[in-house]
């Protein structure tokens, strides 16, 4: 073999072939590789694992925690507080966690204060409003009955001058001495006459002071056509001094759940209102009838009618266009009429009259509610 080690001029005397087994080398230097390949995958390891739990304890468990508290907040549950693992930034974020979650709970607690008063404050007004209602029903029926005073008057006035006048023609007739047969029988009748007429005032007095009376609202099963009948017997003579017709279409209908008291005084203020209108005579026409499931009464005045301008406003309280009126009266009835799930429409026309329909459901379906 040709050698290259020396220079060519150099006399070559021979060539001594040297053959090393590197195995041994070989192994060593792969074992070492693998060794070393294992220590960096073990340090890799040990250092992914503590990186890890370094991350969940102060990183991942923090935020965990303070994702779970978000939701228990989230919930309504502003008792909630996260445990506060150093001065780092994560501390600093459950410290203000905390402290919001107290800001919370102060100003849930100055809420819950403030609605507590304002349901007191409240729950005062309505009662106050409840009293000033019935005040207000009072009133009106107070009014409505001094304008009966004078016409109840007269009518209480021809039954008392008949019992005067039999009852001094029975003393005359008693004093005169023994009585004959035939006038035994004419005291009888006479006696008879003094009890009906008798029997005529109490009534009437009674159903003055039952309308005056003020009771607590009860419902019951009634008829309104007997409702209205009364209220209507009320104003009797008063629509005889004015000239007034009455003209009565009231069969029995379908009962009605409502207070008998209330309803007679919407009536009476209805029919007042109408007779009012009718100062020099007229027609005041009354049904009843049932349309669906209402049942509707219907009043009718042939007055001076309402201009339409003034239509849309006459239930609104203290509005009138009377010189001596309180605008009460058919704000009143709306507001008794409205309580008992009913409706009330009015409808006029100038020179023609007026008629105001009162619709009442009939008793059977769910009981209205009646303030007091």
């Amino acid at each position: 073999a040709q050698c290259h080690a020396h220079p060519a001029e150099q006399q070559v005397l021979g060539v001594v072939d040297v053959a090393m087994s590197m195995k041994e080398e070989d192994e060593a230097v792969a074992s070492l590789r693998r060794g070393t390949i294992t220590i960096t995958a073990l340090g890799v390891l040990a250092l992914a694992t503590f990186g890890a739990l370094f991350l969940r304890w102060y990183l991942t468990r923090p935020l965990a925690e303070l994702a779970a508290a978000t939701a228990r907040i989230a919930q309504g549950d502003l008792d909630m507080q996260v445990p506060v693992r150093g001065t780092d930034e994560i501390g600093l974020l459950a410290s203000s966690f905390n402290a919001m979650t107290g800001s919370l709970r102060g100003a849930r607690g100055e809420l819950q204060q403030l609605n507590e008063s304002l349901e007191r404050q409240v729950s005062d007004r309505t009662s106050a409003l409840r009293d000033a209602q019935a005040q207000l029903v009072q009133s009106e029926k107070m009014s409505s009955l001094g304008k009966l005073a004078a016409s109840v008057a007269h009518e209480i006035n021809n039954p008392l001058s008949g019992i005067l006048t039999y009852s001094k023609l029975l003393i005359r007739m008693h004093e005169e001495g023994e009585l004959s047969e035939k006038a035994r029988e004419s005291c009888v009748r006479n006696l008879r006459l003094v009890q009906r007429e008798t029997e005529r005032c109490t009534a009437i007095v009674r159903n003055l002071l039952d309308f005056a009376r003020q009771r607590p609202p009860t419902l019951k099963d009634i008829d309104i056509s007997a409702v209205v009948e009364e209220a209507l017997s009320l104003l009797g003579h008063r629509l005889q001094m004015q000239n007034v017709t009455l003209v009565k279409d009231l069969p029995p209908q379908p009962h009605v759940n409502a207070d008998f008291g209330q309803m007679r005084q919407a009536f009476v203020n209805i029919a007042l209102n109408a007779a009012e209108a009718m100062n020099r005579g007229g027609t005041l026409t009354v049904r009843s009838r049932v349309r669906g499931a209402m049942v509707e009464v219907e009043v009718t005045d042939t007055g001076q009618g309402i201009p339409q301008e003034h239509l849309s406003r006459i239930l609104d309280p203290f509005f009138t266009t009377k010189e001596k009126g309180t605008g009460l009266g058919l704000s009143v009835v709306y507001g008794l009429i409205e309580r008992h799930g009913g409706h009330l429409d009015v409808s006029s026309e100038v020179g023609v009259g007026t008629s105001v329909l009162v619709r009442l459901p009939i008793a059977g379906g769910a009981a209205p509610a009646v303030a007091v």
